[in-house]
């Protein structure tokens, strides 16, 4: 059975959104909200009033109290979300309790994985995170940071990035390229230089929660982005010499490609054709937004786009972002269709993809007409000259955006790792109190040596990650014995934690308690379980206990 992810599906669903696009030309149909100048200086004014609080906070944040000072962060952002963009309550905890807390995760541990990562590659690991963590709810997943969806991620700034380079003679991206398919593909080879090493790794993150013979989808996946990043190196420097329906064709099979493989990293396998089509389609959104976004960027460099091409003609940008809108309603038509999503969370994905199209305009009026911006400022929760103004203020306070980085990604000194150890460390680590690690031998699929732990309520144990297949019979006892981590099948896990083990097949899973020999099924809803996602659950109701459940069984939970 063909995957849903290979070469000649990749090449259909290519076809099948340039039709969409060339189908979306035309006046924009204008759906959205209007918002009066009234209403608009309404907004601009909670808008200031969030950024004096975060200044305010800033001014008096220590490293010491830098949880305190994150959680005053997030709070004024609540504040800010339901006053100046008029989100409900369950939109605004959306993004303060599952966003916003991904990407703090994940600037913290790129920073301990990297610490001459740059902040720019870290927001956009971040950017990514978000996309991939953005389709959780909409697959029936529980939103959260995995390892895949980390490693993932923060491949980007180490290798697209490196693609983009003008430096780099296409020899060089052609050698690493090969170099880099070749670890996507299984090849344990060595790494030849600390950009690969760091790759290597990150590509490790993900082979531990998905073995390859059990989910060739999600490495067909990764091919495929792989093969279309390589393609889109005739963007850099190309000048007129691409055609425009080859340029689309790239420009089309990069983006459907990379959120496709945040699909799969969300999901394992099983994808419907359904699912698999809409996130190939939200792909092809994101990137002709970022496309439209980074316009200035790109014309400075060279790379050529279906905007800076319009550019460089002389063309205003009118028809490309009345047609990028009209996408946006195509692709929020295959949003409806999905069985898993809140309505509010449509709403609000709705929203931030009008809000790459209104960013641009307002940040390029010169590229536009007045008649067209004026026309899209009605649409804008905040006026264009108002977004101009802060966006100028804000580029010329680099302090504070420093300062504001630096206390998101501040850790209290004795605090250890909440994931996956960023260097893949073997051999036995001693965790704290209440904090899981995990140990693993890089390069492969053994997480090796012994992970010991101390539950908050007493007790001890351990944990060992096994080669893919092996067996390994789980210690009977009471609170703190061993519990030991299985996979044998596609989907199946086991989990011993004081008397409790439990197993995973797909959706499904079935529990078995040691003390009463009962056995009950689960179906997929009933809690917040998927095959190889996070499940936190706890044998007392609220209060975590040492022989309760087991939280992110590949080492970030709490006991």
């Amino acid at each position: 059975m063909d995957l849903l992810c290979s070469p000649p599906w990749v090449l259909a669903q290519v076809e099948r959104r340039m039709d969409d696009w060339r189908r979306s030309a035309g006046e924009w149909s204008h759906r959205a909200a209007r918002f009066t100048a009234r209403a608009q200086r309404r907004r601009e004014t909670a808008y200031d009033r969030a950024l004096r609080t975060v200044e305010r906070h800033l001014q008096h944040a220590s490293p010491s109290d830098s949880a305190r000072t994150r959680h005053r962060f997030i709070a004024a952002f609540a504040r800010f979300a339901a006053e100046a963009m008029d989100l409900g309550p369950q939109a605004v905890d959306l993004l303060t309790s599952g966003f916003l807390p991904v990407g703090i995760q994940l600037a913290q541990w790129a920073r301990r994985f990297d610490p001459d990562l740059s902040q720019a590659g870290i927001v956009q690991a971040t950017r990514n995170a978000w996309t991939a963590c953005g389709l959780q709810p909409l697959l029936g997943a529980r939103l959260g940071l995995t390892p895949a969806i980390l490693g993932y991620s923060l491949i980007y700034p180490y290798s697209d990035n490196f693609l983009d380079q003008q430096s780099v003679s296409r020899e060089q991206k052609r050698s690493f390229a090969e170099r880099f398919g070749r670890r996507l593909r299984g090849e344990l080879i060595p790494p030849a230089d600390d950009r690969e090493a760091s790759l290597w790794q990150l590509v490790s993150l993900i082979e531990r929660q998905f073995a390859r013979p059990l989910y060739p989808e999600v490495y067909a996946s990764l091919l495929a982005i792989h093969r279309a990043q390589g393609d889109s190196v005739q963007q850099m420097g190309a000048a007129e010499t691409i055609e425009h329906d080859e340029l689309l064709r790239i420009t089309c099979a990069k983006g459907g490609t990379s959120v496709l493989a945040d699909a799969y990293l969300v999901r394992g396998s099983g994808l419907t054709a359904q699912q698999a089509e809409f996130a190939f389609a939200w792909g092809v959104l994101l990137q002709l937004g970022d496309d439209l976004q980074d316009i200035g960027e790109d014309l400075q460099r060279g790379s050529l786009t279906l905007f800076t091409r319009a550019v460089r003609a002389g063309c205003p940008l009118d028809a490309l972002v009345a047609q990028l809108l009209n996408f946006s309603e195509a692709v929020a038509a295959q949003l409806d269709a999905l069985p898993h999503g809140h309505a509010f969370y449509r709403d609000l994905l709705r929203m931030s993809w009008r809000s790459l199209a209104l960013m641009a305009v307002a940040q390029y009026p010169s590229f536009f007409t007045a008649e067209f911006a004026a026309s899209l400022e009605a649409h804008s929760p905040f006026r264009f000259a108002f977004l101009r103004e802060r966006r100028a203020r804000l580029a010329g306070q680099t302090g504070l955006f420093d300062r504001l980085f630096q206390t998101v990604v501040a850790e209290p000194d004795d605090r250890r790792n909440w994931f996956l150890h960023p260097n893949g460390v073997a051999g036995d680590v001693d965790a704290p109190a209440g904090h899981l690690d995990c140990a693993a031998q890089p390069g492969g699929d053994v997480c090796g040596g012994r992970l010991r732990l101390e539950p908050r309520h007493g007790g001890g144990g351990d944990i060992r990650g096994l080669r893919a297949g092996a067996d390994v019979q789980p210690r009977d006892g009471g609170a703190g014995s061993d519990f030991a981590v299985q996979r044998k099948r596609a989907g199946n896990r086991k989990l011993q934690f004081g008397g409790h083990v439990e197993r995973e097949r797909g959706d499904d899973y079935v529990e078995w308690s040691a003390d009463s020999a009962q056995r009950s099924r689960h179906r997929d809803g009933d809690r917040d379980q998927r095959a190889g996602c996070d499940e936190v659950g706890y044998s007392n109701g609220d209060r975590p206990a040492a022989d309760g459940w087991i939280h992110d069984y590949i080492g970030r939970g709490e006991l």
